[in-house]
């Protein structure tokens, strides 16, 4: 097999090893600082509102993504400020490991490891928030169906299996007194 020094996996291991031991704090800390951004944004939104309202999918899009470049920029920055200092900029260069060793570093840990992390933060931020804006939209709903209408639909039963194969109405009015596709016990 032909030596190479280009790329060689132990080398590239050692080196994703030194730097996750001698920057976990500076990722740790980093990752924090953008969760409680999101919660002081969830907050301050929450604050603003009259009454809870879950994300749609354009909003969590748009969250998701907004967030992740703005914050993906700071974190490219944070990755490579010891460039910008003499002393580390020598010590990065005279780690055993190729230039392109260093660079597949680089690259993976901006543009793999930390969209995965901040995806983690991202679901840790807007998850509970909106499973409790589900749960308050849903209880407004009710509350507002109960004082609109004086005859409440009728109970179905909490035993049944749904049948997709029997269609949900008749055709001429839109509705039928209780569901077809639901067989009762």
């Amino acid at each position: 097999a032909p030596r190479t020094s280009t790329f060689k996996w132990s080398r590239f291991t050692a080196l994703m090893h030194v730097d996750l031991i001698e920057r976990w704090r500076a990722y740790g800390v980093f990752l924090l600082a953008i969760l409680v951004i999101q919660l002081l944004i969830i907050v301050w939104l929450l604050s603003s509102s009259s009454w809870l309202s879950p994300m749609s999918i354009k909003g969590q899009m748009a969250w998701y993504y907004g967030f992740l470049l703005a914050f993906a920029y700071a974190f490219a920055c944070l990755q490579f400020a010891p460039m910008g200092k003499h002393s580390a900029s020598l010590l990065i260069l005279i780690r055993p490991a190729s230039v392109f060793e260093k660079w597949l570093h680089a690259t993976l840990i901006t543009l793999v490891v930390f969209p995965l992390a901040y995806t983690v933060v991202y679901l840790l931020a807007t998850v509970p928030f909106n499973a409790i804006a589900a749960a308050a939209e849903a209880s407004h709903r009710a509350k507002e169906l109960a004082v609109v209408t004086l005859n409440p639909p009728p109970a179905i039963p909490a035993c049944g299996v749904g049948r997709p194969d029997v269609p949900m109405s008749d055709g001429q009015t839109g509705t039928r007194g209780a569901d077809p596709r639901r067989v009762r016990w």
